[in-house]
């Protein structure tokens, strides 16, 4: 993945990487400010959690990564609180070309509802396992279809589907953590902002 990151630091229009508020600059940060100092794409950096420190750190930060390397920007935010968030999207906005129009404006993804939904139960899996949970798991759905039968999701669901899945893990140590998440999620019920246009229910 990091060699794909590199490959690709001459191939995009604009980089954007995101740092810390402090001027502590370790042994990763000087790797990839080597690399960064190799390519010509427009590079700006992002300094969040500017919420948890003072303004006076904030500026010694934006020094010290101005000193390390010539970035295009360098734009303090917090993610948490959306502080000066506006700015980062229009100095993003203001090195990005215009493009064509490959979708429509009310196309919402391009991915399948299967892929959807299986993205669904993966992040639920994260938020209520964060402790146990690898962050390298997959859902792969090995069905789903529309259920017809009557009781309680009769009366509040529109188009009810039950969903059966096989998590995929990156190793066999991650196989013990997975009655937890049967514990934990099963019957839950996710609305999705887009499709499918009813709630998703797992089935373990």
């Amino acid at each position: 993945m990091l060699k794909v990151a590199e490959g690709t630091l001459n191939e995009v229009d604009l980089v954007m990487w995101i740092v810390e508020a402090t001027t502590f600059i370790g042994a990763g940060e000087r790797y990839i400010i080597d690399q960064l100092k190799r390519v010509k794409t427009p590079i700006i950096v992002v300094i969040n959690k500017i919420d948890k420190v003072s303004d006076e750190d904030v500026f010694k930060a934006i020094d010290t990564y101005k000193n390390a390397c010539d970035f295009a920007e360098i734009v303090p935010v917090s993610a948490l609180n959306g502080s000066n968030t506006d700015e980062l999207i229009d100095t993003l906005l203001k090195y990005l070309p215009y493009g064509p129009q490959y979708y429509d404006e009310d196309t919402i993804t391009d991915q399948p509802e299967r892929q959807i939904v299986a993205e669904l139960i993966r992040e639920q899996a994260l938020r209520q396992l964060d402790k146990e949970i690898p962050h390298g798991i997959a859902v792969v759905v090995d069905s789903m279809k529309e259920r017809t039968e009557g009781g309680v999701w009769s009366a509040t669901v529109r188009l009810p589907i039950r969903l059966l899945f096989i998590p995929c893990l990156p190793a066999e140590s991650h196989a013990n953590s997975m009655p937890h998440l049967a514990g934990s999620m099963r019957g839950r019920r996710e609305k999705p902002d887009c499709a499918p246009h009813s709630p998703v229910f797992s089935c373990l």
